[in-house]
């Protein structure tokens, strides 16, 4: 063991014999730790959450059926159609855990109180991030073909999103024409203006503070978008910042939308402490099974944007 403090020069060391009879000290406080913001409830809906018990559950969500419109002359015999919901399923079918030991000498030798309901805590934080970085990759997929790739558009049909390949350049000077872009393809396909949503990377975040959109009253608010991860609301679109989309370094892809796109259910089935059967101690594990499903791929875009400011 050396000396932790300091010596001028000269100045006799005490000596490994006498030093094993002072203490090492440890920290009563636990080191915080940075984590991602988590946003999956502010562009998901859980309508379909209560219906779900257990893992592999399978929920079947009903559409309310097109209905045909026909001219009518008079005196002519009517056509009568023969309406049909058609079901999407829900399949409760992933899921993640954590599980730890503690060990009775720990306990009992420890001066960190809450040491276990710490550790239990960070089991659980840390699943909800991994499981809203899948989601938000999973998706991507499920997203209108009208609104991604380089020709988006249901009725325009020449909005450059971008795509992986080719990824968008998005500056200061033409983040606007990308929120316009997106606005159309909600339009065009009716998508309701409430509760839509735009999710970026912080280096579109960081171009959207820098562009003349940064004022307040162009937000549609009464406060800077220079503030937390909710960037305020601009061109019927709630703007969020997000550190777990899709990336892969040279491109981001961005999540626009409605909520009512993307349905999402989560359920903790599991939360144990039971006697380690192998050791003196207690296994503490948690398990959380979830779900999600694009059930309107109208109501979500996807727009691939490279890093530049």
């Amino acid at each position: 063991m050396a000396e932790a403090y300091p010596m001028a020069a000269g100045v006799r060391s005490i000596g490994a014999s006498t030093m094993q009879y002072i203490p090492e000290l440890f920290s009563g406080k636990l080191q915080k730790k940075y984590r991602d913001a988590l946003l999956l409830t502010q562009i998901t809906n859980n309508d379909y959450q209560g219906e779900i018990k257990r893992f592999g559950d399978t929920v079947y969500i009903r559409s309310v059926p097109d209905m045909s419109v026909r001219r009518y002359y008079k005196g002519q015999t009517l056509v009568n159609d023969q309406p049909e919901s058609v079901s999407q399923s829900l399949v409760i079918d992933q899921g993640y855990y954590w599980s730890f030991v503690s060990f009775d000498l720990d306990k009992a030798q420890s001066d960190l109180k809450n040491m276990i309901n710490d550790w239990a805590a960070e089991g659980a934080i840390a699943i909800k991030v991994q499981v809203e970085t899948d989601v938000l990759a999973g998706v991507i997929a499920g997203a209108s073909a009208y609104n991604k790739g380089a020709a988006a558009g249901y009725k325009t049909a020449g909005l450059n999103l971008g795509t992986t390949g080719s990824a968008l350049a998005v500056t200061r000077t033409d983040v606007l024409d990308l929120i316009v872009k997106a606005r159309i393809c909600m339009k065009e396909l009716n998508v309701p203006s409430d509760k839509r949503f735009f999710l970026i990377p912080p280096h579109l975040a960081a171009v959207l503070t820098l562009s003349d959109l940064k004022a307040a009253d162009m937000m549609g608010d009464d406060k800077s978008v220079l503030r937390t991860d909710y960037l305020g609301r601009l061109s019927t679109f709630d703007f969020y910042e997000s550190n777990l989309l899709d990336t892969d370094g040279t491109y981001t892809q961005c999540l626009f939308g409605h909520k009512d796109a993307i349905t999402f259910a989560t359920q903790v089935t599991t939360s144990q402490m039971l006697p380690n059967p192998n050791g003196f101690g207690t296994l503490h594990r948690g398990l959380v099974v979830y779900g999600y499903k694009v059930v309107k791929p109208e109501a979500l875009g996807v727009a691939v944007v490279a890093p530049s400011l």
